[in-house]
Order: C-alpha cells, then structure tokens, then sequence
C-alpha cells in the first residue's frame, strides 16, 4: 500500500462581510479527503472510497463562495446562524426549566 502521509493545507477562498475565507483541505494517511471552509464551518468537500475503492464527492454544495452566499439551503454548514448567541437562554419544558 503506498500510503501518502496526513496534510492539512490552507487556500484563500474569497470573502464575506469584509473577511477573508479560508478553504482548510484536510487529507489522511488513506487518502480521504475533507475540505472545510471558514465561513460557517462548513464542509464543501467529502472524498471517500464506494465499493469498489473509488474515490468520490459525497456533499451537495457549491463549487465557490458566491454559490454559498447566493443560496439560502446551507449546504454543507455546521454552525448555523444563532452559534453562540443565545447566551444565557432557558427552556421551560412540562413546568421544568
């Protein structure tokens, strides 16, 4: 097996709200590959092996940023919009908070 050593690698993406995004391009030892981008945490690339040991995209997403920022499905997004601004927040459920 000629297994290639684990990377991590970054790229400029473009940007949003006046940010810059970066795309993370994660690879292991196996060669599965994730790419994962700043804005919203969110995964743009998942590669891993069918049945048969080929390589595939699993994500339904965007080939760029402007296809991200255009849509409103959150493709791929692992923080959503509230992500840490519900300090202090309380639910009440059958009488108990």
């Amino acid at each position: 097996m000629n297994a290639k050593p684990a990377s991590v690698s970054k790229a400029p993406f473009g940007s949003a709200d006046g940010k810059e995004v970066i795309l993370y391009t994660l690879t292991n030892a196996s060669g599965l590959v994730a790419k994962v981008m700043t804005y919203g945490a969110t995964v743009t690339e998942l590669h891993v092996p069918d049945r048969t040991g080929k390589m595939g995209d699993i994500v339904l997403g965007h080939d760029d940023l402007d296809g991200y920022l255009k849509s409103s499905l959150y493709f791929g997004a692992t923080v959503g919009r509230a992500a840490n601004r519900i300090k202090n927040a309380q639910l009440q459920l059958d009488g108990r908070t």
